[in-house]
């Protein structure tokens, strides 16, 4: 039991340092557009330690997003406008439109 647990520490604490580090990169406005699905994910799951009721109300006012939908609504919520969004993300202006749109279309 106590391999377990240490495992699941080890996993967690990994996953917790690589989220952290993808958002310092985030905070300096680098691009994300070559990020990976565990990225993606793990970023969320840091974030969830800084403002764990913002990522909770993504599960529960909306209609299943994306991992990648999520990220930009965390950008728009930590402040990034949309040209930073759209630098950070890799978006045209199209593609940020139809982002914004869908995820607004996706609230419950």
């Amino acid at each position: 039991m106590r391999q377990k647990v240490k495992a699941l520490e080890a996993k967690f604490s990994s996953v917790y340092s690589i989220g952290r580090d993808l958002y310092a990169e985030v905070l300096k406005d680098n691009k994300i557009g070559r990020w990976s699905k565990d990225d993606y994910r793990n970023f969320i799951d840091y974030y969830q330690s800084v403002d764990f009721l913002f990522v909770r109300s993504l599960e529960t006012d909306y209609v299943s997003l994306t991992d990648r939908q999520k990220v930009f609504l965390i950008l728009v919520h930590i402040g990034k406008t949309k040209e930073q969004i759209m630098h950070i993300m890799t978006l045209e202006d199209g593609s940020y439109r139809s982002m914004k749109s869908r995820v607004e279309n996706g609230k419950k």
